[in-house]
């Protein structure tokens, strides 16, 4: 996870991931999606049986993506959890549609990071306080990261 600060606002993207299972799933040149899901789109159980190649990577996409919905992108939460619904038995048209999640917005990011307007850094655990979120750290630094986000508990 990346995180950036600037004009007052924190900015967190995941996009080393993304191009990651983009790679992965042979998706790295795929055309941008405008919305999660195609508009309408109604997942249908599947009556056939799925498969074990297929239930392996739907199961691989699936987890990924929720990943990406836990960790940055909270926008993508109804497709991936409609989606992750068909996880115990998927057809082909649900692996389509669980790529398709993938590719909403990908390129106009690395699009951004191209022209300039993105700086890419990295920060050390030191200093990220979003590693809580995704490392087992030790009192001090965890105590550190959760104060600087301001998440305070009250007495009961």
């Amino acid at each position: 996870m990346r995180i950036d600060y600037r004009d007052g606002k924190t900015y967190l993207d995941q996009v080393p991931y993304l191009e990651k299972i983009l790679k992965r799933f042979g998706m790295a040149d795929a055309k941008v999606a405008q919305t999660p899901l195609p508009t309408s789109y109604k997942p249908e159980p599947f009556d056939g049986t799925a498969t074990a190649a297929l239930w392996s990577q739907y199961q691989q996409v699936i987890g990924s993506l929720l990943y990406l919905m836990l960790g940055t992108r909270p926008d993508l939460a109804f497709a991936v959890t409609q989606m992750a619904k068909f996880a115990h038995n998927p057809s082909e048209e649900h692996l389509l549609k669980a790529r398709y999640i993938m590719r909403i917005r990908y390129h106009y990011i690395r699009e951004q990071i191209e022209k300039g307007h993105v700086k890419v850094f990295a920060v050390p655990t030191t200093e990220n306080v979003a590693d809580m979120f995704t490392k087992n750290l030790g009192p001090t630094l965890f105590l550190k990261h959760r104060k600087e986000l301001g998440i305070e508990f009250y007495p009961l």
